[in-house]
């Protein structure tokens, strides 16, 4: 169990795999630190639409992908335009999960060709990003894809910006109060 202050710190994006905790940490965090919270909307857009982003229809996919881009347009223009927050999710989780599909399908590469350019000049977007550590008993395979590409898309940033890997019953201080992970 590590013991973190995150008080100095201002935008603080939470990056993980799906299903491991990141909107209950950044709802809390969020509280405690009175900083504001950017939500997680890509799941709420997903229900409206009735995409299956694990099993598409072939004939989805491009609409999927200008989907996607939108997503990481909207996180990308929100990340910029706010002098503080709690992320539930970063820039890099929406681009793990563009790169999830491109896997299973090449041809969607050519789609986030200039998304890749915007991901890659935006290191100092956050000031720390908590980095959630798959739990012990996780078994999913898209999220292992999903975790693997985080930890290299991070390990890339290091220099920028301060990057974190947090596990379950980790202590988060934010000024006097604290959350646990």
């Amino acid at each position: 169990m590590q013991v973190l202050d995150l008080s100095e710190y201002k935008r603080i994006g939470i990056s993980g795999a799906h299903g491991v905790g990141k909107t209950t940490l950044a709802t809390k965090l969020s509280r405690i630190s009175d900083l504001p919270l950017i939500p997680e909307f890509a799941r709420d857009l997903l229900k409206l639409t009735h995409f299956n982003w694990r099993n598409p229809a072939k004939e989805d996919l491009v609409s999927w992908a200008r989907f996607e881009s939108a997503i990481l347009l909207s996180y990308l223009f929100c990340v910029r335009t706010m002098p503080s927050f709690v992320a539930d999710r970063t820039i890099f989780d929406v681009f793990s999960y563009i790169l999830l599909q491109v896997a299973k399908y090449p041809f969607l590469a050519e789609y986030f060709v200039q998304a890749r350019k915007c991901v890659e000049s935006v290191d100092k977007l956050y000031d720390v990003i908590l980095l959630y550590e798959l739990p012990d008993g996780y078994d999913d395979r898209d999220g292992f894809f999903i975790h693997h590409c985080l930890e290299r898309m991070l390990d890339g940033i290091k220099n920028d910006v301060r990057v974190i890997k947090i596990n379950r019953d980790d202590k988060i201080y934010y000024g006097a109060s604290y959350v646990t992970v």
